[in-house]
């Protein structure tokens, strides 16, 4: 009978200690970054780090809980619609200003506006957001930047 209740209490010690680690787990994963109303900077764009020139506005992109995604390429301000599924991102009616661009900004806004023709797999782990094809390639790095 001791024995049994011995085995009792340190099952029970058990599930306490694992019940914590969990609640701690939960409380760190909400420091996290969401995706909505967070200042994404746009780091690398199918696998080319993007380089910000003098007098160029930082690529980025915000997402508003009501769905409006608005950023900048690098260039142009951009604006449009989302849609999240689940770990899936779709855009539509995605328009942009539309200034002159010339060099690294003119293919990085090219490639940005392609990027959002496409749904997209989205993961966003702490401070980092990265966009995934279909076929699980990584093809967007962002990074959340608080002013």
């Amino acid at each position: 009978m001791q024995i049994a209740l011995s085995f009792i209490k340190a099952v029970w010690v058990y599930f306490i200690v694992i019940m914590s680690v969990s609640s701690c787990s939960l409380l760190t994963s909400a420091s996290h970054q969401t995706l909505e109303n967070t200042y994404w900077r746009l780091d690398e764009l199918y696998d080319q780090p993007i380089t910000q020139q003098k007098y160029q506005t930082q690529a980025h992109l915000i997402f508003s809980s009501s769905n409006q995604i608005k950023g900048n390429s690098g260039c142009n301000n951009l604006f449009g619609q989302y849609t999240r599924v689940d770990s899936t991102l779709s855009f539509s009616q995605v328009a942009s200003t539309l200034m002159a661009c010339t060099g690294s900004a003119s293919n990085t806004e090219f490639k940005l506006m392609e990027l959002l023709s496409e749904p997209v797999i989205l993961i966003i782990k702490g401070n980092k957001m990265v966009f995934f094809t279909p076929q699980h390639q990584p093809i967007a790095k962002f990074t959340s930047v608080k002013f």
